[in-house]
């Protein structure tokens, strides 16, 4: 009940400071921005966020490899992404979903869940060796869902510093958004599709 009390007060405080931000900011102008990228830019910023996303995959199954756990593309992409979408969805610094992926794959496999945890925090050191940057640090104050209002008041303070505008910065800021759901998009698609037996089944009948 408590989590679920901080869960609200953390989403209507996201949320007021993103409405504020962007009210600040003049809505019309951050959709002009978004509007100057067009079609082909939104596909390649969406697309590299995919690659992104493959590579950490990849990344991750080289680790479970190394520790002896050959385990197929399929199934280790499955527990990241839906352990992306826990940690984006609930106020946890973006580490809530970390333990779930470990879980998904021990159960799965029939693995000592300490070593495959053991693989998942050596995945996400490798992946904030990679990432360690301002807009990273930012995410890391993740105090609401998806850290909401938080990321974009971020953005703008890391966009000025190089001197470029608010109204760019939220455009950038509403086009990873987009990326980030379109990734929860496939998480809750490969949950309604395996379903959480089936995911749960040890290998392929």
């Amino acid at each position: 009940m408590k989590r679920k009390i901080v869960i609200i007060i953390s989403t209507v405080v996201g949320l007021t400071v993103l409405i504020l931000i962007f009210y600040l900011a003049g809505i019309q102008n951050v959709f002009f921005e978004i509007g100057q990228i067009g079609l082909l830019g939104a596909a390649v910023f969406i697309g590299n966020a995919l690659f992104i996303l493959l590579l950490f995959t990849f990344s991750w199954q080289i680790i479970l490899a190394s520790y002896g756990y050959r385990l197929s593309f399929r199934d280790v992409f499955a527990a990241r992404v839906i352990g992306f979408a826990v940690s984006y969805l609930t106020p946890s610094m973006y580490i809530g979903g970390e333990p779930l992926r470990a879980y998904m794959i021990s159960k799965r496999h029939q693995l000592p869940i300490t070593k495959v945890g053991a693989t998942v925090v050596v995945d996400k050191f490798s992946e904030l060796a990679l990432l360690f940057a301002l807009t990273h640090l930012v995410l890391a104050l993740q105090f609401t869902p998806g850290a909401l209002g938080i990321f974009e008041l971020g953005e703008v303070g890391i966009f000025k510093l190089v001197g470029i505008g608010p109204n760019r910065a939220l455009a950038f800021s509403l086009m990873v958004r987009v990326t980030d759901l379109l990734g929860v998009g496939v998480a809750l698609s490969l949950v309604v599709h395996l379903g959480w037996k089936g995911f749960w089944e040890r290998g392929r009948k």
